[in-house]
């Protein structure tokens, strides 16, 4: 029998300077059996550096291979933003920017491997793709620390990010990556 989800609680208090957000938001994440902890903590950290856009978490999870990890959409329910996580294909990102106006991607497993997999390679619109990357190091000290219930902080600016749980603090730039 599969394993089911487990759910992740996220109380996180969020000063984004770079986007004008300053909210606590209260998060339930369901991590997929197969979703890393690193992973997981990527998908939190994009979700908070996109709360000024609506984001949303999709509704197939991970489960869906035609759905981002995250995304956003206009009133009238039509997907405006597309984020994915880690290291997706050319031909995911090409059938994403034909489908929605933004598309981003968060990585932060060697970055230039994405860089290089995604150079030269068809993809519609691909000088409008957003990628960032996130320190290695700095996500996998969260993930080593990610519990069923997280109290977080969460302090972006300059595009340098600062995440504090208790008396813990992580930093990482959130540089942008160009293809």
């Amino acid at each position: 029998m599969a394993r089911s989800a487990t759910i992740l609680r996220f109380n996180i208090d969020i000063s984004d300077v770079d986007a004008n957000v300053y909210e606590s938001v209260s998060l339930r994440v369901a991590q997929h059996p197969s979703e890393s902890d690193a992973y997981c903590v990527c998908r939190v950290i994009a979700y908070c550096l996109h709360l000024g856009d609506g984001i949303d978490w999709s509704k197939a999870g991970l489960c869906d291979a035609d759905e981002p990890a995250l995304k956003a959409e206009s009133l009238t329910g039509d997907m405006q933003l597309w984020i994915d996580i880690g290291s997706p294909s050319a031909e995911r990102l090409h059938k994403a920017s034909k489908r929605v106006p933004r598309v981003v991607v968060y990585t932060h497993k060697r970055p230039e491997l994405l860089v290089a997999k995604l150079t030269n390679q068809r993809i519609h619109r691909a000088n409008e793709l957003e990628l960032y990357s996130l320190d290695a190091t700095m996500v996998e000290r969260l993930a080593q620390q990610l519990e069923r219930n997280n109290q977080w902080s969460l302090f972006r600016q300059d595009d340098q990010l600062l995440i504090t749980l208790g008396s813990e603090s992580f930093s990482s730039a959130v540089r942008p990556l160009t293809i």
